[in-house]
């Protein structure tokens, strides 16, 4: 094993933007732990070298287990090279349902994997990266869940617990890419049809189904990332963010979002920024 490389601990892997990471990273000669909720779809190992292949290793993580279990498989992904140096918490769900049909059920599954596991797997290896003083973390979140994602929140809250400890923390926010899998494909999840939502389903769905308009190229995305982690090729010389936004549809998106809230901190600044005591009590 080569010392001076990296080695990346990457769930979700199975396709979408996980599936390019890993090629990506490996293009760099870095080693990947590659995880997945179950070891039965290793297409990406067809289009590998022999020597990619030999660093690359395949974990079994499933996202919703227990804290116990998910510590266990951590402990597995320390155990292929004696250390984690990047962790990627790239898994994720998205239900395609009205709050009101999916219910609490349909909620729970989803904070389950998205919130839940992400912590599990993010504070197991947290030891590890705290006694080197060494590790970064990163939360792959989207543009759409950027507006109001709880992982987000509490990938921020990392990032300030986990700076004194030399540990780098990124939030990526993924626009709309070109890739196979995604909330289009999943199943509705809904314990009652109503109706009224009839519009709202003819309306939204062919949107998220509507993937071959879609220009971002994947490839691209996660190369940029790669870059971004070990400070080379585009990102050479740049600042690190905690913030690392991809493509033009996220770009925009967090564009209005930050112009929405300027726009009422403008509105409100005169009545709503001076609220102090008139004098001290």
């Amino acid at each position: 094993m080569d010392g001076a490389k990296s080695v990346w601990l990457i769930t979700g892997t199975t396709s979408g933007l996980g599936k390019r990471l890993v090629a990506s990273v490996l293009a760099r000669g870095d080693y990947v732990v590659a995880a997945e909720r179950r070891l039965n779809r290793r297409s990406l190992e067809l289009s590998l070298s022999e020597d990619d292949r030999g660093r690359l290793r395949w974990l079994e993580l499933d996202m919703d287990s227990d804290l116990q279990t998910v510590q266990g498989r951590v402990d597995e992904a320390l155990g292929v090279w004696g250390r984690i140096d990047v962790l990627v918490n790239n898994a994720g769900s998205a239900l395609p349902s009205t709050l009101e049909e999916g219910g609490s059920a349909a909620a729970i599954e989803q904070f389950q994997t998205n919130v839940f596991g992400t912590l599990n797997v993010t504070n197991s290896i947290l030891p590890h990266m705290r006694q080197r003083r060494f590790g970064t973390i990163i939360f792959v979140g989207s543009r759409m869940g950027w507006k109001c994602d709880i992982p987000v929140t509490f990938a921020e809250t990392y990032a300030a617990e986990l700076r004194p400890f030399g540990i780098r923390v990124l939030i990526a926010i993924p626009g709309e890419f070109r890739v196979e899998g995604g909330i289009a494909n999943s199943p509705c999840v809904s314990r009652q049809d109503i109706r009224d939502y009839d519009q709202v389903r003819v309306r939204v769905l062919p949107e998220l189904a509507a993937k071959a308009e879609v220009r971002g190229d994947p490839v691209k995305g996660m190369s940029l990332l790669v870059d971004a982690v070990k400070g080379e090729g585009k990102a050479q010389g740049k600042e690190w963010a905690d913030y690392f936004v991809l493509g033009r549809t996220a770009y925009a998106t967090v564009r209005e979002k930050c112009w929405h809230l300027l726009k009422s901190l403008d509105a409100w600044q005169d009545v709503a920024e001076d609220l102090d005591f008139d004098h001290d009590e």
